[in-house]
C-alpha cells in the first residue's frame, strides 16, 4: 500500500514536471525584435505565391533580427537578403538592403521585388498576441509575418 502511494507520487511529480516544462518551451515574450524570426503570411491582403521546385521551396518570405546589432535579415523568396534596421518606440526602418540575383518562376520574382521595394518604405511595427508581426508603411501597406522563433 505504501509503495503504491510513493509510486502515485512519483508518477504525479513526473507528470507535473512534463507539464510544466512544455509550458517553458512555448516562445518567450518580446522585449524587442533582437533575436526573432518571422515568415510573412499577408502582404497587402494578397495571397503569397510558392510553389516546390525540387526539394526547394520557392516564394516563401523570411525576415530574421539578429541577435547582436541591428542587422535584418531573410529569405525573399528566391533570393536572401540582409540590410540594417533601427527601432525607435513603434517606429521602424530598414536600411542598406542588398540581395543576391539568382533568378526564378516570374510570379515569384515579381512577389520578390514587390517585397524588397516595400522594406525600405516601411515606417511602424506592431506585435500582437507576441506571435505576429505587422511592418507598415507611412501610406498603410502592411506586411503581416508570423512568428518562428
Amino acid at each position: 500500500e505504501t509503495m503504491k502511494k510513493v509510486l502515485l507520487v512519483i508518477i504525479s511529480m513526473l507528470l507535473l514536471f512534463t507539464i510544466s516544462s512544455a509550458k517553458t518551451t512555448k516562445m518567450k515574450n518580446i522585449k524587442n525584435l533582437t533575436s526573432t524570426s518571422w515568415k510573412l503570411v499577408e502582404f497587402q491582403n494578397v495571397e503569397l505565391v510558392s510553389q516546390y521546385i525540387g526539394s526547394k521551396s520557392l516564394g516563401v518570405i523570411t525576415l530574421d533580427f539578429s541577435k547582436k546589432g541591428s542587422v535584418a535579415s531573410g529569405n525573399s523568396g528566391i533570393n536572401t537578403y540582409t540590410g540594417s534596421y533601427v527601432v525607435n518606440g513603434e517606429n521602424i526602418t530598414f536600411s542598406e538592403l542588398t540581395s543576391t540575383q539568382l533568378y526564378g518562376p516570374r510570379n515569384i520574382m515579381e512577389q520578390e521585388y514587390k517585397y524588397l521595394n516595400i522594406l525600405p518604405n516601411i515606417n511602424s511595427f506592431k506585435i500582437v498576441d507576441n506571435k505576429t508581426l505587422k511592418l507598415v508603411t507611412s501610406d498603410g501597406v502592411e506586411l503581416t509575418f508570423t512568428r518562428t522563433k
